[in-house]
């Protein structure tokens, strides 16, 4: 079952990559695929916050999306989740120099975020630098509830409600 289209997004770290006009004109016609189908997407950002915000704030409205392994600024943060859309935090909020994330975190309204893995990426603290996998999902939220000062077991259900309400199509209670 298809439940959100993604990773779509902007990627201007690799110059192999196509030019940003390319990658803006892409990212357009999959949002709006996400429209069409009524789905969410799933956001990635590379050095391209600039971009990426103010796309966000001129040309798209009436979808929903997540924005996977937010790295950009409190700023921005601020602006797209006066939009209403999602923030996901992995392994690298729990990095003693991921300040900034933290800060986020810290400011974004509860019923904004999501933990994930970027797995084979970015394993959380005790497990950086080896292979991530999603059952470490686990220390991003305990680390997140850790700085919040809230109980892990809280954030867990409000973090699993947000990931309800966004990604509609999935059946919790569906057994295989």
């Amino acid at each position: 079952m298809l439940v959100a289209i993604g990773e779509v997004g902007l990627d201007y770290y690799w110059e192999e990559n196509e030019p940003p006009e390319v990658q803006k004109k892409n990212l357009l016609k999959q949002l709006d695929l996400c429209k069409q189908l009524d789905l969410p997407f799933i956001f990635h950002d590379r050095d391209a916050h600039g971009d990426t915000l103010q796309i966000f704030q001129k040309e798209i409205t009436g979808i929903q999306g997540v924005f996977h392994c937010y790295s950009g600024s409190l700023e921005m943060a601020k602006e797209l989740a006066k939009r209403g859309f999602y923030f996901g935090f992995g392994g690298t909020s729990t990095y003693k120099n991921s300040q900034k994330v933290r800060e986020v975190l810290q400011w974004l309204p509860k019923e904004l975020i999501l933990f994930e893995t970027d797995s084979p990426y970015l394993a959380p603290v005790p497990f950086r630098g080896k292979r991530n996998n999603p059952a470490y999902t686990e220390y991003t939220a305990r680390s997140a509830a850790e700085f919040l000062q809230m109980d892990f077991t809280e954030l867990a259900e409000i973090t699993t409600q947000n990931t309800k309400r966004l990604f509609k199509k999935i059946n919790c209670n569906q057994t295989n």
